[in-house]
């Protein structure tokens, strides 16, 4: 069971939500070291004590991690910071 479980839903189609999905990758790799791969329209991420996925489709963007445990004290701010970025970035 992932400890942080984000969904926004959208109007920017899939390609769109791919390209912002990349974006997000791409703030995660600099800033926490954070691997990424696309598998699909899955986009799995993995670094220093998380572990999760980017499912990104037409009408929606859903996010899940896992959370090791020294990660684990930080979920509630971690979730606001994504939850955040997600709604910035879809408006």
């Amino acid at each position: 069971m992932p400890h942080i479980d984000v969904r926004r839903t959208h109007a920017l189609g899939r390609d769109a939500a791919r390209a912002l999905a990349s974006e997000i990758a791409a703030d995660l790799q600099r800033q926490q070291g954070v691997r990424t791969f696309w598998d699909g329209d899955v986009l799995r991420l993995k670094g220093p004590g998380v572990q999760g996925e980017l499912h990104a489709s037409d009408t929606e963007v859903r996010i899940q991690a896992t959370l090791g445990m020294l990660m684990r004290p930080m979920r509630g701010a971690l979730q606001r910071a994504i939850e955040e970025h997600l709604d910035d970035a879809l408006g």
